[in-house]
């Protein structure tokens, strides 16, 4: 399929539904569903506050906002020296208000349609010479295919609220550690490090918050895995001291791995994550890390999967600064306990794990660098690298973000791999997109 057929792709039934319904209510607040940046903690939800994280007194009178979002997405794939394109449509429609004064609500509708290449094969970003080793005619089991169309709640939930205490129960948002790439604390949502700030699904849970005392909170956490087969559990105690945030947390969570190299079944790791996180200044100079240590319960019979049922250290570090003429700078380093210290050692546990985003990545130590520079007051380029120190190898990712007009985004990326084809990127050759959204 060319470029011009996919921009030419006529708009699908459930994406023309949400469009009739935005023309028709009444424009509001613009979506805030970004991940917080490093130190950025999510704000404590608020009756009303709903999907767009912002809220407006509007008495009874629900606000209604959203966008819609054209993403346009190309790569090469090295395997067989082709380009794959993929175009991506999606509408979000928010609602969000109060039912009454200690009563919230909130909904975040998604509509989406795919056109063009919209089946990935893993094996193709596999070094050639371990794609020789799956048989033919298995390979139609390492093929992941995305939906043409999909109409999903994002998030819907509720919010009680008491003069010191709320309660969250529905489908809905909510991170933890300090991290800008990557949380190794956070073991319910999984972002791309290439992408970090996009969002993501929200949580079918429960969550009590608790003020302890003026600067300390308790949350407490129950939530259930996409096909509700497990419930994990989290508590949390955050504590801000002059001008520091700090946090406890423990998290029982149900790690469900695929045993790649043996018959493709589900492994089910119970794990228990003692953790903590911090983020403040000294100096002008921004510090956050996070992270603990994972004890994992490995069944009877782990497959080929042993290795993911070992304890293991996962945290990261990291720091920034903003130079007067603007050039803002992030370091990070990931420790990761689980990941491999050099390729000899990576099997196709590893490296399909880590393209299915089962792991944080194959390498013990990752650096990641992030350089950013305004333009000017509505343009930011920006250069984010990764370097997987275990390999080596590396991918670079620069960025043009253009706030074109209030309410207008046009988001421009590359993703260009670097090192041998043995490394963790494998054949992953260069890819990019170009997004535009209108958030009304």
């Amino acid at each position: 399929m060319k470029v011009t057929d996919l921009l030419n792709t006529r708009p699908t039934a459930p994406t023309m539904l949400l469009l009739l319904i935005i023309l028709l209510v009444r424009p509001g607040l613009a979506p805030g569903d970004e991940i917080p940046l490093p130190g950025q903690n999510a704000p404590i939800a608020l009756p009303g506050e709903g999907p767009a994280e912002n809220h407006t007194d509007t008495g009874f009178l629900p606000t209604f906002g959203g966008y819609v979002e054209n993403t346009l997405n190309a790569e090469h794939m090295t395997a067989d020296d082709s380009i794959n394109t993929l175009n991506n449509t999606k509408v979000r429609l928010n609602l969000s208000g109060d039912v009454a004064p200690f009563l919230g609500f909130g909904m975040g509708l998604i509509g989406e349609t795919n056109a063009g290449q919209r089946a990935y094969h893993l094996t193709a970003y596999l070094p050639e010479e371990d794609e020789a080793t799956i048989p033919e005619e298995n390979r139609h089991a390492y093929t992941d295919e995305m939906k043409k169309n999909d109409v999903y709640l994002q998030e819907a939930f509720l919010t009680l609220t008491a003069s010191t205490a709320s309660f969250r129960v529905g489908r809905h948002k909510f991170y933890s550690g300090t991290g800008y790439a990557y949380n190794p604390m956070d073991l319910f949502n999984k972002k791309d490090p290439l992408d970090p700030t996009y969002e993501t699904r929200g949580q079918d849970a429960a969550m009590l918050s608790l003020e302890v005392s003026a600067s300390s909170e308790l949350e407490l956490t129950a939530r259930t895995d996409e096909d509700h087969r497990h419930v994990d559990s989290q508590m949390r105690l955050t504590h801000y001291r002059s001008g520091w945030d700090l946090a406890l947390q423990y998290t029982r969570y149900t790690d469900t791995r695929v045993d790649w190299e043996g018959d493709g079944r589900h492994v089910d790791f119970t794990w228990d994550l003692l953790a903590a996180e911090f983020s403040g200044e000294i100096a002008g100079v921004g510090l956050h890390g996070e992270g603990g240590y994972a004890f994992i319960d490995e069944p009877e019979d782990p497959g080929t999967l042993s290795r993911a049922g070992k304890d293991h250290e996962r945290f990261l570090l990291g720091m920034d600064y903003t130079f007067e003429w603007q050039l803002y700078v992030l370091l990070e380093y990931l420790r990761f306990g689980q990941g491999r210290d050099d390729t000899d050692e990576m099997t196709l546990n590893d490296r399909f794990a880590y393209l299915t985003g089962e792991i944080l990545t194959s390498n013990k130590d990752t650096l990641y660098l992030g350089l950013t520079y305004p333009v000017t007051d509505l343009t930011d380029i920006s250069l984010y690298t990764i370097v997987n120190c275990n390999d080596p190898s590396l991918t670079l990712s620069p960025w043009l973000e253009w706030n074109a007009h209030p309410g207008w985004d046009v988001s421009l990326s590359l993703n260009i791999p670097a090192g041998a084809e043995d490394a963790s990127p494998g054949r992953t050759g260069t890819s990019g997109f170009v997004r535009v959204r209108y958030s009304f």
